[in-house]
């Protein structure tokens, strides 16, 4: 089943320009944006004025406000590729408008309130799910400071570590059923943030393990990114060979 999804992926990444020509352009803004940062932190601009403990703040400010508009139009970006490739996949005619589908003011920050309320449940099961690798840390920095043996410390360390582990697998599991949370919005469907989550979890019931497959077979194609140049191909078949599992899932 892998196979087959991964090869509907490829077939309809396949000369596709628009994903390409996306992807160098979001590569670009983040590395403009972390250089422009950079330069505006350290002074590059106004070299003469770095004594100023003003314009040290001034620097600061402008960083921040940078890195809010860079975060805001990768957003935008990514959820109007996610769109695009997405109708790909539901065999509905798509084009580059479909990239810049949520610039518009109103689609934006729906889209912005919808991301937040997405990453506030997810930061809050990852939290959850690690409470007892978090207590058991507190625990072995406290008795480090009372003279607890070496052998006792050891094994609070090593509980933390499974404690932690333990954690990180049950927050991918309950991440996971969230997946299709995203495509539902992108699809339209006029339900609002709970019943998008609802039709997620119900739409993943049976189907975490094939995500999980799916994913990890991408392994080898992401370890091929560290050499930058195919980011370009693996990010727009990896994004469409998920659209294909989204309708898959959500049953279109």
């Amino acid at each position: 089943m892998t196979a087959q999804i991964r090869l509907k992926g490829r077939s309809l990444q396949m000369g596709n320009t628009v994903i390409l020509t996306m992807t160098l352009a979001v590569t670009l803004l983040m590395v403009f944006s972390v250089n422009l940062m950079a330069a505006v932190y350290r002074g590059v601009f106004m070299p003469q004025l770095l004594s100023y403990d003003r314009v040290k703040l001034i620097s600061l400010a402008l960083s921040v406000m940078i890195l809010a508009l860079c975060r805001w139009v990768l957003l935008i970006l990514r959820y109007g590729a996610d769109r695009y490739v997405l109708k790909k996949a539901q065999g509905l005619p798509a084009g580059s408008g479909d990239i810049f589908y949520y610039f518009r003011p109103r689609r934006a920050f729906g889209l912005r309130f919808f991301a937040f309320r997405l990453g506030t449940v997810k930061a809050s099961l990852l939290i959850l799910c690690h409470v007892p690798a978090i207590l058991t840390v507190i625990l072995l920095l406290r008795l480090s400071f009372v003279g607890t043996s070496a052998a006792v410390l050891a094994i609070i360390a090593a509980t933390a570590v499974a404690f932690f582990m333990a954690g990180l697998h049950y927050y991918r599991r309950m991440t996971a059923s969230l997946f299709p949370a995203r495509y539902y919005y992108i699809s339209g469907k006029t339900l609002n943030f709970r019943q998008l989550i609802s039709a997620s979890q119900l739409a993943m019931k049976d189907n975490q393990r094939l995500l999980h497959r799916t994913v990890n077979s991408f392994a080898g194609w992401f370890l091929l990114c560290l050499f930058v140049l195919p980011i370009g191909y693996v990010w727009g078949y990896f994004r469409q060979t998920m659209a294909v599992l989204a309708v898959k899932f959500m049953g279109e």
